[in-house]
């Protein structure tokens, strides 16, 4: 049986990629933008605050969706939530520019627009994250001790002995989730934060030089990854939520969507941090690809499309397949839901100046 996919069939083919002897980050980044252009042109606006802008790449008017600033809603979010950073030593002065921007809450506010306690949980949890990131993960340095201290904050609020900023910083966000009445979901939301710990310790393991990162370990460590379950974690507690709530075991269908959409979440934001992530030794889609193939990382560009499009292809059939054939009206919109959230994912990871796809500016 053949099931109608979510999106509009694609446009003509786009040129080849720029045939670059030399190094030429810009236009491989630009033919990436008008790639994924194409991938999001039914991208949900209404409902997440998003906005299309017809940039010009390579010539040609091309069709990217950003996120919407909402100045009355997230500033006071966000200056709330960078004196909390500072005040626990997360960010100091120097660098809390990474926070700020609404990079971090513009996104959580638009997927949680009735949902301000949701909202302040998530950009709560990705400041840590980011910090975690910039003071530990990037300069190399050793955190094998928070695989069993983080989760253990977070699922029993027990401190160890000597608790630093990042202990206490997910004690706060713990008693937020009890606060927005997730008890429940403190199990879940400790189970994702010790993979993306684990994620971590492989990416420490590579930047060290003592891990050879395959074509499958990438996969695998991005099929249904920490970082993006929580978001999912957190929209399941929603009070206006589409989805099957926390507690309510997932159908086949929708444990394998969920991972599908998390692939994609990571492919997207590896292939828009082409640059940036170029000029430093990270875990990302082209450095593997171009170590498991023996290619350099401009040839590994239409390999990073092709294995996104291939997932996005069966992405789009199973919602389809679940909106023709799954009984239950709540798994329907479940399904729904989730092919909504890449969009906005895609269009932050554009705004963000953080990722510096914009060459650090929102401005167009």
């Amino acid at each position: 049986m053949r099931y109608h996919l979510q999106r509009s069939p694609a446009p003509a083919a786009l040129d080849p990629v720029p045939d670059s002897r030399g190094e030429d980050l810009e236009g491989d980044l630009r033919w990436i933008r008008r790639y994924l252009a194409r991938v999001h042109a039914d991208a949900w606006q209404e409902k997440y605050n998003l906005r299309r802008e017809t940039t010009d790449l390579d010539g040609r008017p091309t069709g990217e969706w950003f996120l919407t600033p909402m100045p009355e809603t997230v500033r006071p979010l966000e200056a709330e939530m960078t004196q909390w950073a500072l005040g626990l030593g997360l960010h100091t002065p120097e660098n809390v520019y990474k926070i700020a921007g609404a990079q971090l809450a513009l996104l959580d506010v638009s997927l949680f627009m009735k949902a301000p306690l949701m909202a302040r949980i998530l950009t709560m949890d990705w400041i840590i994250s980011v910090a975690f990131d910039d003071q530990l993960v990037e300069p190399g340095k050793p955190f094998e001790p928070y695989l069993e201290t983080l989760p253990r904050v977070i699922r029993d609020g027990a401190l160890p002995q000597k608790p630093d900023q990042f202990h206490l910083a997910f004690l706060d966000v713990r008693n937020e989730v009890i606060k927005a009445g997730g008890e429940a979901a403190l199990d879940q939301w400790a189970h994702h934060r010790h993979a993306i710990l684990a994620q971590y310790m492989w990416e420490h393991e590579w930047r060290t030089g003592g891990r050879y990162f395959t074509w499958e370990d990438y996969l695998r460590a991005s099929f249904g990854n920490g970082h993006t379950e929580q978001v999912f974690l957190l929209m399941r507690m929603e009070p206006h939520s589409e989805m099957l709530p926390p507690g309510t075991p997932l159908p086949p269908e929708l444990v394998h969507l969920h991972n599908l959409s998390s692939l994609l979440a990571r492919f997207e934001n590896d292939m828009l941090c082409y640059i940036r992530d170029s000029r430093d030794p990270c875990v990302n889609l082209f450095s593997v690809l171009a170590a498991e193939f023996g290619v350099t990382r401009h040839a590994a560009v239409p390999l990073a499309a092709a294995a996104h499009a291939n997932t996005q292809y069966e992405h789009d059939a199973l919602v389809a397949a679940i909106q023709e054939r799954h009984p239950d009206p709540l798994v329907r919109s479940h399904a729904r839901a989730m092919s909504h959230i890449n969009d906005c994912y895609y269009a932050w990871t554009l705004t963000c100046p953080r990722y510096s796809v914009l060459n650090g500016s929102t401005e167009r």
